[in-house]
């Protein structure tokens, strides 16, 4: 059992109630942007990055896309939109364009770009 006193223990809280958020809210209906749109969560760490969890994309004008941004940007957390024929494929785009778009990240860095919420990864043709 994890200590209250361990400085990673609010980090890895912040996660569990990420995933959680995303696990109830897929469970939900909802209408979704489209069937190859995929919203895809992480922890931004400016030179890496941690999946947390992959969804649908919600329709722009469900609640449920206005309930995944505030949650998201309330918590600190990132996320990319992507067009992919299933989860995993938009989980592998994120992470590619991640990695290149990051070369020359320095790990730990005081600064550094941290992707907001909903940010667009164009198709790749």
């Amino acid at each position: 059992m994890a200590s209250t006193d361990n400085p990673l223990y609010g980090c890895v809280e912040e996660f569990r109630t990420t995933a959680q958020f995303l696990k109830d809210m897929s469970a939900q209906p909802y209408d979704t942007a489209g069937g190859d749109q995929w919203t895809v969560v992480f922890a931004d760490f400016g030179h890496d990055l941690i999946v947390l969890g992959t969804l649908p994309t919600p329709d722009e004008q469900e609640a449920t896309a206005e309930d995944l941004s505030i949650f998201l940007y309330d918590n600190g957390m990132s996320s990319y939109q992507v067009t992919a024929s299933e989860a995993a494929a938009a989980e592998h785009i994120v992470r590619s364009h991640f990695k290149a778009e990051r070369a020359d990240a320095e790990p730990w860095a005081d600064t550094g770009l941290i992707v907001m919420p909903g940010t667009e990864i164009p198709p790749q043709h």
